[in-house]
């Protein structure tokens, strides 16, 4: 019994696979290792140190208004650093346990 040859296509499409995989698996693997790395980055203007005399301005302005929606706008219009605005509206809201704007 005389075994034809089989063509170098067919035998290589399973290595091609593999060898796609492995490049495929490295690269899963990678991302999952920078994702920390990444999220940093993406959340550091999030919150930043707001001084006493910063935090008292907006306290002060939140006890006129009874809103952060107002508080926000005002503090924006103030030139302030978003991480700055997103501190103060969270401690506002820790301070007075305002749980929707």
């Amino acid at each position: 019994m005389v075994m034809e040859a089989q063509p170098k296509t067919e035998r290589s499409q399973p290595r091609a696979l593999h060898t796609a995989i492995r490049a495929a698996s490295g690269l899963v693997v990678s991302l999952l290792l920078l994702a920390p790395l990444f999220s940093c980055a993406l959340f550091r203007e999030d919150r930043c140190y707001v001084d006493d005399d910063q935090y008292g301005l907006a306290h002060d302005l939140f006890v006129q208004t009874g809103s952060l929606d107002i508080v926000e706008k005002q503090l924006n219009e103030f030139d302030w650093r978003r991480c700055k605005v997103n501190e103060v509206i969270y401690r506002l809201r820790k301070e007075f346990e305002v749980v929707a704007r």
